[in-house]
């Protein structure tokens, strides 16, 4: 997961659409979706909501999902609170 993605509250919604951190987005053409064990899922698969990190392409469009552990979550606030 790389350091520029974001952390946001994920809900699904109807494709090509999801929401993240309270905003619909779109999926772009070829979005990567990854669960919680590193395998890529289609969108229709996505929980109804979940913790995940995304990324956006150069139009703004989601091009990346990482569906976070509650483990994963934890490190991140960690991360996030240390200097």
């Amino acid at each position: 997961m790389p350091d520029e993605a974001i952390l946001a509250e994920l809900a699904a919604r109807d494709y090509p659409f999801v929401q993240l951190a309270g905003k619909q987005a779109r999926l772009a053409p070829g979005a990567l979706i990854y669960d919680e064990q590193s395998r890529i899922i289609p969108p229709n698969t996505l929980p109804a909501k979940a913790r995940a990190l995304y990324r956006l392409d150069n139009r703004g469009e989601v091009q990346t999902i990482w569906l976070l552990t509650t483990d994963e979550t934890a490190q991140l606030k960690d991360k996030k609170k240390s200097p």
